[in-house]
């Protein structure tokens, strides 16, 4: 049995799943970002994801709401609601963190 080609292994090499560790810490507010976790450095955390996503909404509504204004492309649009769900998704999440963060500490 012959041995697999050079292109073949490179292939294969190309195939094979690698981990990330990717840091997402550009997307929190400045103390989040340095590790200051506190009460309120969380509201502002919060507040600024939630601006995003309102602001993201407010677009969207205009679409249905101003027959003047510009059309969107429905795949634009589909990525418009999938950025406001994913920010969604990152607010439950940095809440959660902050709660096991703040739960650890306590047990400690």
């Amino acid at each position: 049995m012959s041995a697999p080609s050079q292109s073949a292994q490179t292939e294969q090499n190309q195939l094979q799943p690698i981990n990330l560790n990717i840091d997402f810490s550009h997307r929190l507010s400045w103390m989040i970002r340095h590790n200051s976790f506190t009460a309120a450095n969380l509201s502002d955390t919060v507040d600024e994801m939630s601006l995003r996503a309102t602001s993201i909404l407010e677009v969207l509504g205009i679409q249905f709401m101003d027959p003047e204004a510009p059309r969107i492309s429905d795949s634009g649009m589909l990525h418009l609601f999938d950025a406001v769900t994913r920010e969604i998704e990152d607010i439950r999440a940095t809440v959660s963190a902050f709660y096991k963060a703040e739960h650890a500490k306590n047990q400690a």
